[in-house]
């Protein structure tokens, strides 16, 4: 929490610093949301990858899929004109990443260093990461309409784990998931795609499309298959200055 604090004010400090940027340099804030997921090896049906259950450690789970978890966006950039058309555009992003899995049922017994639980287990759990990103991209603009791409790199500044499942066939009883040791890794990458529209001189919306490149969670033991960050966003843009 206090990185994610630490970081809004950086945010915030930086939108005022950019608002001081040259004439031909337009400063803006944004805010987006949309959903994120989990892909790759790791995330398909049988994939194993791990949570963190209670106080019992971590243990290897065979999951049915990633789902999509709403998230959310706000960041502060700049956009310089490179000629008529061509621009450059840069930011600095407090991004929320991760996905919803679908527990199907306990890992196999030789993996449960903490103790097992019955095959019957089922459940449902998030993984939500909060990222400091800097995505850079050249964008093509003609009139209104501005298409983007380039490659982003995101810091963690925290994930929580959360949700929960049943065991038990005849009277099944509800575990709480929880984390309480970060398992993902510190660093992320990847490309961003985006397509931008002017509504006015001040405001503007945009859809944007992520895609890491990099495994983004710990191993344990050998048994964690590399998934990757998947994200789709639409943003509200606002100018602090005009071109």
């Amino acid at each position: 929490m206090k990185h994610i604090v630490c970081s809004l004010l950086l945010l915030f400090v930086n939108a005022s610093l950019l608002a001081q940027s040259p004439n031909h340099v337009q400063a803006y804030m944004r805010a987006g949301a949309g959903g994120s997921r989990a892909i790759g090896d790791g995330t398909s049906s049988g994939g194993t990858v791990y949570t963190v259950l209670g106080n019992n450690g971590i243990m290897p789970y065979e999951l049915g899929g990633s789902h999509w978890l709403l998230t959310g966006a706000i960041s502060a950039g700049i956009i310089a004109p490179v000629d008529n058309h061509f621009v450059i555009q840069a930011e600095l992003s407090i991004e929320q990443k991760g996905s919803e899995k679908q527990v199907t049922k306990a890992g196999p017994g030789e993996y449960c260093d903490f103790g097992c639980f019955p095959s019957a287990a089922n459940g449902r759990f998030s993984s939500r990461l909060t990222y400091l990103t800097l995505p850079v991209m050249i964008g093509y603009r003609s009139g209104k309409a501005t298409v983007l791409a380039g490659p982003y790199i995101g810091y963690k500044l925290g994930e929580k784990i959360q949700g929960t499942y049943t065991y038990g066939q005849s009277s099944a009883s509800e575990i709480p998931i929880s984390s309480s040791v970060e398992r993902y890794k510190k660093i992320d990458a990847g490309f961003v795609a985006a397509a931008a529209y002017a509504i006015s001189p001040r405001f503007g919306i945009d859809l944007r499309y992520s895609q890491g490149l990099r495994h983004v969670a710990e191993q344990y033991k050998g048994y964690t298959e590399p998934f990757y960050n998947q994200s789709a966003q639409v943003g509200v843009t606002y100018a602090l200055t005009r071109n």
